[in-house]
């Protein structure tokens, strides 16, 4: 058998392939740009997330607000933009 030490641990040939072998969809993912459907996802997630962010921006109390250093001009000011503006 062709076993192999590594931290202690006992690999064979064969285990060792497989560990250190990648999908071909991951070696192509890692060497290709993402495609349009990947920065497509990506911008909706990002539109979901500040949206969800600024829904709970508006439930802040005033208290809370100037712990954070805001004010109410500052909430309103954002929260009236659209999920896609930074």
């Amino acid at each position: 058998m062709n076993w192999i030490t590594h931290e202690g641990l006992r690999i064979d040939g064969v285990a060792r392939q497989l560990l250190t072998t990648q999908p071909a969809s991951t070696a192509r993912a890692l060497r290709d740009p993402p495609t349009w459907t990947h920065r497509f996802a990506t911008f909706l997630r990002e539109c979901y997330e500040r949206s969800r962010q600024r829904g709970h921006l508006r439930m802040l109390d005033d208290r809370l607000l100037r712990d954070v250093g805001l004010s109410g001009a500052d909430v309103c000011a954002e929260i009236r933009k659209w999920p896609w503006m930074k």
